[in-house]
């Protein structure tokens, strides 16, 4: 989500100024677009903070260290906290100075002290640097509450960098009063997809960064996206809510966000921090992981992310993955403690496979796990099982071997109470395996002669799309033209008051 299209990942008091910003800034760049270069040329680089996320423990002093190189002997307005946010309910502000002039203020919170004086006892500055005019708009008289405070520097309304505290909860391991914390997330469970070793996104609308975790499923999560350069600061957040095989996923729109763009994100629930992930924004193709095919509900619409019900035996369906991919089919267990879960049928596409399935933790949950590109590897089952964050082997009974991965085609996933699946089972799914094109292909040779060809579309007439994909191409060509036509209205303007 941009920064005014994604208005809700913003702090009340940016959103109040984000629209004037962005019409003055179109305004300004229509006009005096030929004199770019000799602005730029003079541009004094804004403060900024070394680090986007800084993390610490209740009770602990955190240090953050503000980049004011270009800027030294010049006072900058430092805050701490969001008065007008309902998670935070804390704010602080107070006027640094890079007195020595080494390019570097360390702001220096106690978070310890917060309950025990004013802003005086919890804000100071390291070395010979000054801090000045500290002021607390709203304060608390109990310890300061384990969540993520908002950072910014300069006017809080338009500021030139923003950054994130992230204070975690008191675990009894403290380095202890005084001391700086090991940054560290507060859910162990708790993982962020990244691509060798980095959250990778596009400069595109309808870009996900997704994980899993071993909180319930349900639970709703936020994902928070802070940019790391001082150049281009943005903070944006998506809301997601935990879906019953662990994962969740945050949509975001990157489009206004330029390429190169080094990030951080974070994940938090309403009282605490979970885990963080640098990234960047960058160019895809190829870097870039493409969009995942998505479960969707019996009507062919995306599915809503509402947890199945414990009560009763269910199995997510359908469940589309692409060829060679691994698949993740959540199950509930009813009243039994465990399942037989049958993938394919022998007789109608010439491939099947049986396993058990077991709740080993009592919470009525497993996720069936099918690795598509097994099906040839005698030593490596189809199936496993996913649960509480972790996958084990499942103890398969049969499972036909195929001379390479399973076929583009639809297979049922068969769900029966107990050990043995006798008689009808207690629900029936769907896996649709995607052929390159997005298809599930019905000249699959698991497929014998007799069956339809599936629906290139999908099930019932859904489609899947990569994320950050485009719409039809005249979309594109007509925004491009309507662009070019403002910006050569905007050069008419100015050459004409010129002439003037």
């Amino acid at each position: 989500m941009s920064l005014l299209a994604g208005e809700d990942g913003l702090s009340a008091r940016v959103r109040r100024s984000a629209r004037p910003a962005f019409l003055a800034l179109l305004v300004a760049t229509l006009v005096t677009s030929p004199l770019a270069g000799v602005v730029a040329a003079g541009a004094a680089t804004a403060p900024s903070f070394e680090e986007s996320i800084t993390t610490v423990q209740q009770g602990e002093t955190a240090e953050i260290a503000i980049n004011t190189t270009g800027a030294s002997g010049e006072p900058v307005q430092f805050v701490v906290g969001d008065a007008d946010a309902e998670d935070q309910n804390f704010e602080a502000r107070a006027t640094v100075t890079d007195a020595d002039g080494d390019g570097t203020v360390v702001v220096r919170f106690d978070t310890d002290a917060v309950d025990e004086g004013g802003p005086e006892s919890y804000l100071t500055v390291a070395g010979d640097d000054t801090i000045e005019n500290r002021t607390e708009l709203a304060g608390t008289d109990d310890p300061l509450a384990p969540t993520a405070y908002d950072l910014t520097l300069g006017d809080p309304a338009d500021p030139t960098a923003i950054g994130t505290l992230a204070l975690l909860s008191a675990d009894g391991e403290s380095p202890g009063d005084g001391e700086t914390a090991t940054p560290r997330p507060e859910h162990d469970g708790t993982t962020i997809d990244t691509t060798d070793g980095e959250v990778r996104v596009a400069p595109e609308v309808g870009q996900t960064i997704a994980g899993e975790t071993t909180l319930d499923a349900g639970t709703p999560v936020s994902v928070r996206v802070v940019s790391d350069s001082p150049s281009s600061p943005f903070l944006v957040t998506a809301e997601a809510t935990v879906d019953d095989d662990g994962t969740f996923e945050g949509t975001f729109d990157f489009s206004d966000m330029p390429s190169g763009t080094p990030i951080d994100v974070s994940v938090r629930t309403d009282d605490r921090f979970l885990t963080a992930e640098s990234g960047r924004i960058v160019d895809c193709e190829p870097e870039c992981p493409t969009g995942t095919a998505t479960a969707g509900g019996d009507d062919g619409e995306a599915a809503s992310g509402t947890p199945l019900s414990t009560d009763e035996i269910q199995v997510r369906s359908p469940v589309q993955v692409a060829q060679g991919d691994v698949a993740r089919a959540p199950v509930t267990f009813g009243d039994a403690d465990a399942l037989t879960v049958t993938l394919g049928d022998e007789e109608a596409v010439n491939y099947e496979t049986t396993a058990v399935v077991r709740d080993t933790n009592g919470d009525g949950r497993a996720v069936v796990v099918v690795r598509t590109d097994a099906a040839d590897d005698a030593d490596r089952p189809v199936l496993a099982v996913a649960e509480a964050g972790e996958t084990r082997p499942a103890n398969v009974t049969s499972e036909t071997t195929l001379d390479g991965a399973l076929d583009p085609f639809e297979y049922d996933i068969s769900v029966s109470a107990g050990t043995a699946a006798d008689g009808e089972p207690d629900a029936i799914g769907t896996l649709v395996v995607l052929a390159d094109d997005g298809g599930a292909g019905g000249d699959a040779s698991t497929a014998t002669a007799d069956d339809p060809p599936a629906d290139p579309a999908g099930p019932n007439g859904a489609t899947v799309a990569a994320d950050g994909g485009s719409g039809s191409p005249l979309t594109g060509l007509a925004a491009l033209a309507v662009g070019g036509l403002i910006a050569f209205g905007g050069v008419a303007v100015f050459l004409g008051f010129v002439r003037n």
